[in-house]
């Protein structure tokens, strides 16, 4: 009975091995298919763009899927009215989408305040600005949950607390400033930070735990606050920063001055427009408008 038994088990294996011999064989006719996961290269850069086309960046205020919901029926829109191929461009940082924006990479970009503050001004310049709710200024808000009961950016001693962007104003540039004002830095006056590359992600952090606070962009978290108000209920505001200027729309400066004038031109009229008007309302923004002049130069002084 054993010598049946090993004899079967022995034919087994030896049927799985020569099938395994077969199906190799077979297979090396597609050996072209195989990917070698030690080979992968880098994508190319950005190429530069082509005349049936239009690559306009968004920052990374919100997250990569919420920027898609939010901005394509704008980026299509502005695709339309140009005659062109819109291309909606996103990366991790704001840092790299100034880079694309400075090289020309792409036409337009949606931007963050601090992100032109610390974006070369002599390569890029701003083409107009959006209007919120009356206003082109915002706000940082520190945030924390209500059960915490931490009511001062003070009590946030020995805290975790998530930043949003390196160069982002309101989710890094202004919290530095606050500490930098009471002698502290991140390492020595908070337990953890983290960068989230975006303020829902912020926002999400605080609500799940995983941090104790986060510095958020005001016009983020009150659009959140209307779209999860089941989220925003438990969530604290101890500090709101002085007015900002608000995050503007920016052009490579060698950008050819026929585009940027129609660019400049969909903007301006877009609230005009029936369809300009629902695609406005649904992102959040009254209008697009001129900047004031110098509106920018206080605040560059003050936190460069």
């Amino acid at each position: 009975m054993k010598n049946t038994i090993k004899f079967t088990l022995f034919a087994a294996i030896l049927l799985l091995f020569l099938f395994g011999l077969y199906y190799n064989k077979k297979s090396d006719i597609n050996k072209k298919d195989i990917i070698h996961l030690n080979k992968l290269v880098n994508l190319p850069e950005n190429r530069k763009l082509g005349k049936n086309s239009i690559k306009i960046a968004v920052a990374s205020i919100l997250s990569p899927e919420a920027t898609i919901e939010s901005y394509k029926p704008l980026i299509s829109y502005i695709g339309r009215k140009t005659g062109k191929t819109a291309i909606l461009v996103q990366r991790k940082t704001y840092q790299e989408i100034n880079r694309l924006i400075e090289k020309g990479y792409v036409s337009l970009g949606f931007i963050c305040t601090g992100a032109y503050l610390y974006g070369n001004r002599n390569k890029m310049q701003i083409l107009a600005i959006p209007q919120i709710n009356g206003k082109i200024t915002y706000q940082a808000y520190i945030i924390v949950k209500k059960s915490s009961h931490i009511r001062s950016f003070l009590s946030l001693r020995g805290k975790r607390f998530a930043f949003t962007d390196p160069i982002s104003n309101t989710g890094h540039i202004y919290p530095l400033y606050l500490l930098k004002k009471m002698g502290k830095t991140p390492e020595t006056f908070f337990k953890r930070t983290i960068f989230t590359y975006s303020h829902n992600r912020s926002i999400k952090a605080v609500y799940s735990g995983i941090v104790d606070a986060a510095s958020v962009d005001s016009i983020v978290y009150n659009d959140y606050a209307k779209k999860h108000p089941e989220i925003v209920k438990s969530i604290y505001i101890i500090k709101r920063s002085d007015r900002f200027p608000i995050p503007p729309v920016v052009v490579p400066k060698k950008l050819g001055e026929n585009l940027k004038e129609k660019l400049l031109k969909i903007l301006i009229d877009i609230d005009k427009q029936n369809a300009g008007k629902k695609i406005l309302k649904n992102i959040g923004i009254d209008r697009f408008v001129l900047p004031k002049p110098d509106m920018y130069k206080k605040f560059i002084k003050k936190y460069q």
